[in-house]
């Protein structure tokens, strides 16, 4: 069985694909969660380290080093606008502002 693509075409432009924007495909090569795993084993060491350890966990050589390093700065560049989208909470002079560094928790009076 084969599958067939839809593309929608136009002179001088790219070609969309409706269905890889339903399906969620990613534009690169490798699947999200190669990337994801791309990106979480170049934290750890070199680029080259991060490819073998993706060889090791799928079995067969995925990716170079540097496409592992494309990878790791594809999942890097959402970073910073994530506290763009991420709304404040709302406070007003009447919130209670409560801050445990101890790791102990709230200390209660017995008599509260």
């Amino acid at each position: 069985m084969t599958a067939q693509w839809l593309a929608f075409r136009a002179a001088g432009a790219q070609n969309l694909y409706p269905g890889d924007a339903e399906l969620n495909l990613p534009t690169g090569l490798h699947s999200h969660e190669v990337a994801k795993l791309a990106a979480i084993e170049s934290v750890r060491g070199s680029f080259a380290d991060a490819a073998e350890a993706l060889t090791r966990t799928c079995g067969t050589p995925v990716a170079a080093p540097q496409a592992v390093r494309a990878m790791a700065i594809t999942a890097a560049r959402d970073f910073d606008g994530f506290d763009d989208h991420t709304a404040p909470m709302m406070s007003d002079a009447g919130t209670l502002l409560v801050l445990s560094v101890d790791g102990r928790g709230i200390v209660m009076r017995p008599a509260g």
